[in-house]
């Protein structure tokens, strides 16, 4: 998994054939752009650590990212405080794992249509529920 450094963020243009990203915001003061990591059609496995909730609109523009299998997403905000839709997540229809740490939500309605949906973590939101099918 490439995990990468705000100054390579913006190379990532370049890179299209990485599978597995990990970016982790918590350590940089950190811009999400959605339209590099959306020029990344081959990933798989995207993890996205220390984004603000507001950064959920964002997510929603990744829609080039039709073969992601697993997302993991952690916000940095009070779980409690800063809502996050996660009707957001409808353009990611194949995912088979969801990971969402400190996001704020109740209503998991948006999660319906993923239907290869295996593995769903939900953390630190006041709300936890695991569920794993072997």
């Amino acid at each position: 998994m490439a995990v990468i450094n705000r100054t390579d963020v913006d190379s990532l243009i370049e890179v299209t054939q990485i599978s597995d990203l990990s970016i982790n915001a918590y350590s940089m003061n950190f811009n999400f752009d959605a339209t590099v990591i959306n020029n990344l059609v081959n990933l798989s496995t995207l993890e996205l650590s220390g984004l603000q909730a507001q950064d959920g609109t964002k997510i929603a523009t990744l829609n080039n990212l039709t073969g992601l299998k697993i997302l993991r997403l952690s916000l940095n905000s009070a779980p409690d405080v800063d809502p996050f839709n996660l009707n957001n997540l409808g353009s990611f229809t194949n995912l088979e794992e969801l990971s969402l740490t400190n996001v704020n939500t109740t209503d998991l309605s948006a999660l319906e249509n993923m239907s290869n949906l295996k593995k769903l973590s939900i953390d630190n939101n006041g709300y936890n529920y695991n569920n794993e099918d072997s």
